[in-house]
């Protein structure tokens, strides 16, 4: 009894730090990322994108999406995501990185991140959700996103591969020289590289990740889920409400979570399989009469 008590008595803290104020995530100031740092990420193409670099990157994305969609800003359902969000983060976010969470003005059922720890929920998957063990299973979904640096290793893996060997090539002639250093100088000329990549990511966020990704962010979003108190399951009964829901309307295929995070009832069975090798997550609240007292007439 105890044990249970420890793991799920985090989020409850978290919670009733309302009194004092709560929590209030914020997208910072938009920077593209013009800063002559980031044209190291281009320098040779085994180079990782470096913590500060993806910061700028996802704030470059953030902004897009905030563009796009407008955020949802009715400040308790706005503290309520954001503490939920924080009580993940205690437990399973990156030493390196402050996560920001916000709501987007939309009526799709879906949820994204970007990567520096930019995460969003949409009003219509706010509306879909029954108690706070989903929120907590789509919002850990997504940190895992974040985490496992998913769009940075498209980046690396795809973008920052081809336009390197774009840009030395061009400058070749006019640089003198080759590599790494060709590389360097052809893009501290060419300005705009960071706003060409976070184009890229918003493409790749937008577009979908691939099946190996979406199970992987599935796994390790319903361990960081149960770890900080909430029951795992929670992101198997919104994916499930989810694929009923496209089942029945071609909208939600086209436009919503049905697109950028392909569900089907084999990644739902590989979720419930992983989830049974947990231990210890059967006495873990769903806290569906909180979830609804906090959200009932704010969606």
């Amino acid at each position: 009894m105890c044990t249970r008590w420890g793991r799920w008595a985090l989020p409850v803290v978290l919670l009733a730090l309302v009194g004092c104020g709560g929590i209030v995530g914020q997208i910072g100031p938009v920077d593209l990322g013009l800063v002559s740092s980031g044209v190291e990420l281009f320098a040779a193409a085994a180079t990782k994108i470096e913590r500060d670099d993806e910061v700028n990157i996802g704030r470059g994305v953030a902004a897009r999406l905030l563009a796009q969609y407008g955020a949802w800003h009715e400040p308790t359902l706005r503290q309520y995501v954001n503490l939920v969000g924080q009580a993940l983060v205690q437990s399973v976010g990156r030493g390196d990185l402050t996560y920001h969470f916000t709501i987007l003005n939309h009526d799709m059922v879906n949820a994204f991140s970007t990567p520096g720890g930019y995460i969003f929920i949409t009003r219509g998957a706010l509306r879909q959700m029954r108690d706070e063990a989903e929120l907590a299973g789509v919002l850990a979904h997504e940190i895992a996103h974040v985490n496992q640096r998913h769009v940075l290793t498209e980046i690396e893996n795809r973008y920052f591969l081809r336009k390197a060997g774009e840009a030395a090539t061009q400058a070749i002639g006019t640089y003198g020289g080759s590599g790494g250093a060709v590389t360097m100088a052809a893009l501290q000329a060419g300005g705009p590289a960071f706003s060409q990549i976070a184009d890229f990511a918003a493409e790749v966020i937008f577009r979908g990740y691939g099946r190996t990704q979406e199970i992987e962010a599935d796994k390790v979003g319903a361990e960081y889920a149960s770890r900080s108190g909430y029951h795992p399951e929670g992101l198997v009964s919104f994916l499930e409400a989810s694929l009923a829901r496209s089942q029945r309307n071609e909208d939600a295929v086209s436009t919503g979570l049905m697109r950028t995070h392909p569900i089907h009832a084999e990644r739902i069975g590989e979720l419930r399989t992983h989830i049974r090798t947990l231990t210890g997550y059967e006495g873990l609240p769903r806290l569906g009469e909180r979830y609804v007292q906090w959200t009932r007439g704010r969606i």
